[in-house]
Formats: C-alpha cells, structure tokens, sequence
C-alpha cells in the first residue's frame, strides 16, 4: 500500500513538472495559453494576400450572427490566448467568433513604431476587414444580415472607420480606441456602438470614448459607453469579466 502511495506521489510530481515545464517553455501565454481553446484555422484573399483567421463556432448547428474580432497594435503574436478565451466565450453565447489577423495584408510587425499613422496602411486595413466581412458571410453556419464588429485599440479604431464605410457591419464594440479624425466626416450612417474604455488608460486617453460617444450621439446614433474607474488600457480582473458580460448583452440586444 506504502508503494502504491509513493508511486501515485511521483505521478503528480511528474504531471505538475510536465505542466511547469510547458508554462516556462511558453512565457508569453503562460498557462492561460494553454488552456485556451483553439478555433479553426483558416484564410480569406485580400488584394492578392492571404488573410488568416480563427474561426470559433456555437455548438448549435444554427445559423448564428458573427462577431469579427480585430487585435491591437501587438497584433496576435504576444498574447492570443485573451482573444482565443474571449472568441470561445462569444461562440458560447451563440456568436461565430472570427479572430482576424488583419496585419497580414500590409506585412506590419506588431507595435512597430508610428503603428497606425500611416493612412495608406490604415485604409488597407478597412479593406481587409471588409473582405472579412465577405468571408464571415459566405461561412454556412453565419446570418449575413447580422455580422459584428469587436476591436481593441488599434482595432477599435479599425472598427469605426469600417463601420462608417461599410453598411453591412450591424453593431461595434469599441474597446480602448476611437475614431480616425479622416473618417469622422463619413460617420453619416453608422451602426450601434459600445464604447468600452479604461479611465486611466496612458495609451490612448479617454477622452477618445467621450470624442467618439459626442460624434455619434450627434447623428442621432444608438451609443453606449462604459468607462471604467482605475483601469488602464487593459482591462484586468472584474472590469475584463464586466466587459465581456455587458458586450455580449449589447450584441443580443442590438444584432
């Protein structure tokens, strides 16, 4: 019996090590980056470029709204396993989650310097997430008539910008970003918007939710804004499970 004891005693040692050793080959997801479930992996052309993107389906055969994901200026090298935890969240609630990597057209290098000042580039950019959105509506499992938009940062902005150029987008989540002043001018028609930002943001202020919130409450447009006290341009802990809570509340309720 004393045997058995210490025989089980070594197994957990070696599983625990097992996962240590995982973690440590893996600092830049952690733990959290492997237990982050995968989506399907695959690609759409954009001018002649292959786009990739993760695809995370509701266990229900039905047709779904799809919520097309845009990374920030970190592009998903540094972190996926957030965007990975957060499309499989949205696929949960009933989305098609669509994780795009929108870098891709351009070759861009994440957090590379003057990231998203160049207006050549960030026209490319909208292009591309609106031959996303031609992807997401041609996929069997996604109503065409209500496909999302859900940005961070850089792809907050991103999001606006399309969302003003592209009629097809039916809701925004804005996370953390704003809108390019070159587009303000073509916001005439634009979908319902969350505003979701961190009222200590040091990347970009938050003055840029307010900016955006006053521009689109001006043109009559259904706007809402969650600004959360403490928080920097992450949001971390309870504000992160908040935001997700009240994104998806605002997707049901608007898509």
């Amino acid at each position: 019996m004393g045997h058995r004891k210490a025989v089980l005693r070594v197994g957990r040692l070696a599983a625990v090590l097992i996962v240590l050793a995982a973690v440590t080959a893996a600092p830049a997801q952690g733990l959290l980056g492997l237990l982050a479930p995968r989506g399907t992996q695959d690609a759409f052309m954009s001018a002649g470029c292959p786009v990739g993107v993760e695809v995370f389906t509701p266990r229900s055969c039905a047709v779904a709204p799809a919520v097309i994901m845009l990374h920030g200026a970190e592009g998903l090298c540094e972190n996926p396993a957030v965007y990975r935890m957060t499309a499989s969240q949205l696929a949960g609630a009933g989305y098609v989650a669509i994780i795009v990597s929108y870098f891709d057209r351009t070759g861009t290098g994440p957090r590379k310097p003057d990231i998203g000042k160049d207006p050549v580039e960030f026209r490319a950019w909208v292009a591309t997430v609106r031959d996303a959105i031609s992807y997401a509506a041609c996929l069997p499992q996604v109503d065409a008539n209500r496909i999302a938009l859900a940005g961070v940062s850089l792809g907050g902005y991103v999001a606006v910008a399309t969302a003003a150029v592209d009629d097809r987008v039916r809701a925004v989540v804005e996370v953390a970003g704003g809108v390019p002043n070159r587009y303000v001018a073509a916001m005439t028609d634009m979908p319902p918007v969350l505003i979701v930002h961190g009222e200590c943001d040091e990347t970009v202020p938050v003055s840029e939710a307010y900016k955006l919130e006053r521009l689109l409450k001006a043109r009559d447009v259904c706007a809402e804004l969650a600004i959360y006290p403490c928080q920097g341009h992450l949001l971390r802990g309870e504000a992160q499970r908040d935001a997700l809570r009240r994104a998806i509340a605002f997707l049901r309720r608007v898509l």
